[in-house]
């Protein structure tokens, strides 16, 4: 939609209009101003001199100049100072600016522009250089002020042409519509947008419409169904080497009717003539005769005029001229007439004279008048009339006159018929607040005929008190106290929502006060707005912390929750950069995981410890979601907070009574795998106690090493049960993954060569280091390589493959068998404390190698299928690149 200018719209006058430019020139050296203002003036030029930087501000500020001339070096403030401040103020922003210098150092220019110079030169002066400088830069500006004037009074022709005026791209599609366009078709710009020729007009062939050369008729479809025929006049640009189509549209409905109406009169007209007893003829401005009405062609026939034209395409001027005899005379006084009419010497020419039969005489008047044709030069008609048969000419004018007042009262008719088709409520109202005239809604409204509404209070219709709204009846009859357009509850309507726009009558004739209301249903749009509060207001009142970001990360809204949570007051928060406020991850892989997955239009979710202003460490479970536009594009995001403290506190005390039932466990495997061989040492020493004067000597060195042997196997144990508590602290460093798993394999390369398996190590180029303990992780991958050495014993071709990977911010580390894998239910029991299926196993190892994994923040997963091999995944936090 276009908006009126604000501005006076210019003419050509003004745009034609020359003045004389203001140039300011500052500088401290008189001998230059005097100069200057010489050279300056001699080329039409006004100066004004300032002699420092301040003067030429306060000069600027007075002036207005055209052009600014600045010396580098001036007392007070220099001409690098002043160019910058120039530039700050008002109208300094496009202002030209020449700095003058005696230094054209690359430092020197460079401040110069820097500031905002348009160009510099250097001294002394060289006048040829100064006035080409000086005249490009004002006829530039005098250009680009003029350009703006054209634009202004462009815009101003479409927005107040009243033909339609709209363009098509090269695909046939309408790009631009002016408010004519819109008043014309009734529909809104944005409907009108896209629509091809076929949907707006009747054409033999719908793409004609982009072909045409000249002006065509056409008939217009309108958004109600309704046709109306139009005058269509096509031009065509081109903007970017695409061609684009201009058409001016014209209603030319008036002017079918006109011409109808045109024809209708014509028909009459020569009714009329033929009717009239007067001989009249057409003459054309050099005085040939183009037709004639009855009356003359019976008077021609009567007197046996030559030819049967009635002498229609012969010269009446110059008959009249050349008439002799006793009515030479008239004749010439009739020339002299035709000729002052035809010269614009008098409208209207008038001789009465005599023209006697043999049976009675009778008086004619002879009347020249000059008549425009329709484009076609000036007309003259000559009539000769008997005065007794005036009365008739009147009564035909004046059937003419009732022919086109019938006219006028059938386009009133037809102007009400489109008033009555809007939904909305169009009330005419006098001074005094009563309703003189209405369209067809507003009887429908109330449900009431047009004559009980007519002449009733507008107050009383529909600006009665509605409980919790303005009382606008007071108001409503002061024009100077009415707004253009408000919002109200209008009596009875059960609460529904309507906006009145009204507009004082400045009309010729009407009343003081009087006021066209437009009154139009808008309960559906404040329901809505209302949605959208009540949606707004529950953001506020949610418990969560919601907290809306640009893409640029600088908070646009917290919610009071947000400073309930985090502790920092939402003014201090609003407009301040997300990151700045410390409400953020500060590990940064966490940070990374966040921005890499929003950047995705992804969801990023994730718990954090941060420090509120109170010292207080609080654990944070935030969601941070992209909002998209309707391209799709991200235009915000929203992050949901929650202050999960008390809650991870909670599953705290639940996972330690977990870990109770737990070490149950773990004390009561321990007590079972210590318990059997105390109870076989128990046995053997029993035995060799009450035997001992009889039993053998063999038989004692047998027991002596079977209980030997259950020492050894509660060593182990011992051992292993001490390896499962150590590193309760792991010291996190930074490992090189490479370099560790190549040193590590050099170590159990002899030992796994022995059992004839075969061990593969492959690292992709910089995977680079990871954060863990190494002696944790050592003692993680020993486990995990005995593991794999004991699922290999029965395999044709034992191998084993580890490889290093590095996948966004973690570092993967996988090892691969061949051996004979695991079932389901195996896998289920593997992190169980001393649940193992091997004959001397203890059940620890792969629980040990979990929890050590677990300390350095790293993952283990493993997955295996029986027969076909086993495969570990070791996951650690990688340090970034």
């Amino acid at each position: 939609m276009f908006s009126s200018f604000s501005t006076p719209i210019p003419t050509l006058g003004h745009l034609a209009q020359a003045q004389q430019p203001v140039i300011l020139i500052a500088d401290d050296d008189q001998g230059i101003q005097k100069v200057l203002t010489m050279l300056l003036k001699k080329e039409g030029y006004k100066t004004i001199v300032a002699k420092d930087g301040e003067e030429a501000i306060r000069l600027f500020q007075q002036m207005q100049p055209d052009l600014v001339l600045l010396d580098v070096m001036m007392p007070k403030m220099d001409g690098v100072e002043t160019c910058k401040e120039l530039r700050r103020m008002a109208g300094g922003e496009q202002i030209p600016i020449l700095i003058m210098t005696a230094l054209a150092d690359n430092a020197t220019v460079n401040n110069a522009f820097q500031a905002g110079a348009t160009d510099y030169f250097v001294k002394p002066i060289h006048p040829g250089i100064l006035r080409h400088r000086i005249n490009l830069l004002t006829k530039a500006i005098e250009n680009e002020r003029k350009l703006a004037d054209l634009k202004a009074m462009t815009h101003s022709i479409l927005v107040h042409a009243l033909d339609a005026i709209i363009t098509y791209n090269p695909t046939g599609r309408l790009e631009f519509a002016n408010p004519a366009a819109e008043r014309m078709f009734g529909y809104q710009t944005d409907e009108l947008l896209g629509k091809n020729t076929s949907e707006l007009f009747s054409l033999r062939d719908s793409e004609e419409i982009l072909f045409l050369n000249y002006p065509q008729e056409s008939t217009a479809r309108l958004k109600n169904g309704r046709t109306i025929p139009v005058e269509i006049a096509l031009s065509r640009f081109q903007a970017n080497q695409d061609w684009f189509i201009t058409a001016v549209i014209r209603d030319i409905s008036e002017r079918k009717q006109s011409e109808i109406a045109m024809r209708e009169s014509r028909s009459l007209l020569e009714q009329t003539l033929d009717s009239i007893k007067a001989h009249i003829a057409i003459l054309d401005e050099s005085g040939v005769i183009l037709s004639v009405n009855a009356a003359w062609r019976e008077f021609a026939e009567g007197n046996h005029m030559k030819g049967g034209t009635f002498g229609i395409g012969s010269n009446y001027l110059g008959v009249c001229n050349q008439a002799v005899g006793e009515n030479s005379e008239e004749a010439s006084q009739v020339a002299r007439g035709i000729y002052e009419v035809m010269s614009y010497k008098r409208d209207e020419y008038n001789l009465e004279y005599p023209c006697h039969s043999p049976t009675r005489q009778r008086w004619f008047s002879l009347t020249v008048r000059r008549v425009q044709g329709a484009g076609a030069g000036m007309r003259l008609l000559v009539m000769h009339q008997e005065t007794t048969m005036r009365r008739l000419t009147e009564d035909a004018l004046r059937r003419t006159y009732q022919q086109s007042q019938r006219q006028v009262r059938q386009a009133e008719q037809e102007w009400m018929a489109t008033v009555n088709s809007i939904a909305d409520l169009l009330l005419l109202v006098d001074g005094g607040g009563f309703l003189r005239r209405c369209n067809q809604a507003v009887p429908q409204f109330f449900d009431l005929d047009f004559a009980k509404l007519i002449g009733r209070s507008v107050d009383d219709l529909f600006f009665r008190l509605v409980p919790g709204d303005l009382d606008l009846a007071t108001s409503l009859p002061a024009a100077q106290e009415i707004p253009h357009t408000f919002e109200t509850r209008l009596s009875g309507q059960n609460g529904k929502w309507f906006e009145v726009q009204n507009y004082p009558i400045l009309q010729e004739g009407e009343p003081e006060g009087a006021r066209v209301y437009v009154i139009a249903n808008i309960t559906a749009r404040k329901k809505a707005e209302e949605d959208m509060r009540r949606l707004t207001e529950a953001v506020r009142q949610t418990a969560e912390a919601v907290v809306i970001l640009d893409v640029q990360g600088k908070i646009l809204f917290v919610n009071p929750s947000f400073e309930t949570i985090f502790d920092i007051p939402i003014p201090q928060a609003e407009h301040r950069s997300f990151r700045s406020l410390k409400i953020s991850p500060t590990n940064p892989g966490a940070r990374r995981r966040m921005f890499n997955m929003l950047r995705q239009g992804k969801t990023w979710n994730e718990e954090f410890t941060i420090t509120r202003r109170d010292t207080e460490r609080i654990l944070i479970e935030a969601s941070v979601s992209p909002i998209r536009e309707a391209d799709r594009t991200i235009s915000s995001y929203v992050a949901v907070c929650h202050n999960v403290t008390e809650k991870k506190r909670l599953q705290s005390i639940a996972e330690a009574v977990n870990m109770m039932d737990s070490v149950g466990y773990i004390f009561s495997g321990i007590r079972h795998e210590m318990g059997n061989p105390i109870n076989s040492i128990k046995t053997a020493l029993s035995f060799l106690h009450m035997n001992s004067a009889t039993v053998k000597p063999e038989l004692v060195q047998k027991f002596v090493d079977r209980s030997l042997n259950e020492v050894s196997r509660l060593e182990y144990l011992l051992k292993t049960l001490r390896t499962y508590s150590m590193y309760e602290k792991p010291a996190i460093e930074e490992i090189d993954m490479a370099v560790f798993l190549n040193k590590f394999c050099n170590l159990i390369a002899d030992d796994f060569s022995r059992r004839n398996i075969t061990v593969e190590a492959r690292a992709e180029d910089n995977v680079g280091k990871a954060l863990g303990d190494p002696r944790a992780l050592h003692q993680a991958l020993l486990n995990l390589f005995a593991n794999a050495a004991d699922a290999l014993t029965k395999s044709p071709q034992p191998a084993i493959w580890v490889s290093l990977a590095r996948k966004d911010d973690m570092i993967l580390l996988t090892l691969r068998d061949n051996g004979i894998g695991m079932s389901l239910e195996q896998q289920r029991n593997l992190f169980k404390p001393f649940h193992t299926t091997k004959e001397k196993g203890t059940g620890l190892g792969l629980v040990i190698t979990q929890r050590m994994i677990t300390q350095m923040n790293g993952t283990l997963t493993l997955a295996s299928v029986p027969q076909m091999g086993t495969v570990v995944t070791i996951t650690l936090p990688a340090v970034p690149n």
